[in-house]
């Protein structure tokens, strides 16, 4: 992704409030911009696979590892899943991933197959309204998407539902501290062999996560405005990752991060009931921590496939391994 693409997005972010107030502009419309998607190309360079780290390419992961399917929500909603498998099957760790504000899951694919590259088992999703899913968007709909989807995961006879790691990027960290509070309390339950079996987090990571929408709003606008004046979107990770005991927490965010000003990480690790492991990425801006300095020497894929970093590579598998 360009800079020049980057500080646009900032810029955007930095005067949403400021719009919100002028226009009546509701935070909501600015959230949740997914846009229907029929299909995606997966075996060509389609642009609707345009991420932030690569150009459109077809992709790194064979068809052979990739399942694609739907569930079945309501009359209106139908959730649409990917999950790229490893040969080696619940032999290998997987990674549960949601992903931030975008049209659709082809804006992240490039992040999956980064995370594919270190040897993870990955599933991602689309939210309702965005990509292949249908249904309207809502925050109450992010949670119950992520936790349909962990337990849809969590059943798959080729998982180790003992070993699964929870990841959110921007947008996406709201529903990943959700599920991850939830499954804690036992609310995620798959069917597994027949028998009822809880789902439950190896371990937590977010990327360029906030605080909450009230501290962004101070942040993007300079006004000390409680953000219940405009917005119904709560999004409120300080409020939930105190409630994580137990479990690995990993805190990853860009020092030139200009759209989740670092200012949130430190809101965020201070209202950890336990400490967190926290990377500041020093040349990282909002959408490539995993890709900024020396590339990991253990992957070597075409042109145009991102390439995970070594320092990203380190981070991940010495929280949980992938094998």
């Amino acid at each position: 992704m360009s800079e020049s693409r980057t500080v646009a997005r900032g810029a955007v972010l930095a005067s949403f409030t400021i719009v919100v107030l002028a226009s009546c502009v509701r935070v909501e419309d600015f959230f949740f911009a997914g846009q229907s998607v029929d299909d995606y190309r997966w075996d060509e360079t389609d642009p609707v696979i345009d991420g932030d780290l690569s150009s459109p390419h077809p992709s790194l992961i064979p068809a052979g590892l990739r399942d694609e399917g739907f569930v079945e929500v309501d009359d209106e909603t139908s959730l649409h899943w990917i999950f790229a498998r490893q040969p080696e099957g619940a032999e290998r760790a997987t990674i549960f991933f949601s992903h931030g504000n975008g049209p659709s899951l082809g804006r992240f694919w490039d992040r999956v197959e980064v995370m594919w590259q270190l040897g993870y088992q990955v599933l991602v999703y689309d939210y309702p309204g965005f990509g292949r899913s249908s249904g309207t968007a809502s925050e109450a709909g992010l949670y119950d998407a992520a936790g349909r989807m962990l337990a849809l995961l969590g059943g798959r006879e080729d998982v180790d539902p003992d070993r699964i790691v929870l990841y959110g990027h921007s947008m996406g960290c709201a529903p990943t501290f959700e599920v991850a509070v939830r499954s804690m309390g036992g609310a995620i339950v798959a069917r597994r062999g027949g028998d009822d079996v809880e789902v439950h987090a190896r371990a937590v990571i977010t990327e360029s996560a906030w605080c909450s929408i009230e501290e962004m709003i101070r942040d993007g606008a300079f006004l000390d405005l409680p953000g219940e004046l405009v917005s119904r979107l709560r999004f409120d990770n300080c409020a939930r990752i105190p409630e994580l005991r137990g479990v690995p927490v990993m805190l990853l965010h860009g020092r030139r991060d200009r759209v989740v000003p670092i200012r949130q990480l430190t809101l965020l690790d201070g209202a950890a009931a336990e400490p967190a492991i926290v990377h500041r990425v020093a040349d990282a801006d909002h959408v490539n921590v995993s890709v900024v300095g020396e590339p990991w020497p253990g992957s070597d894929p075409p042109s145009g496939v991102p390439r995970p970093s070594a320092d990203y590579a380190e981070w991940l598998t010495s929280l949980v391994p992938p094998d």
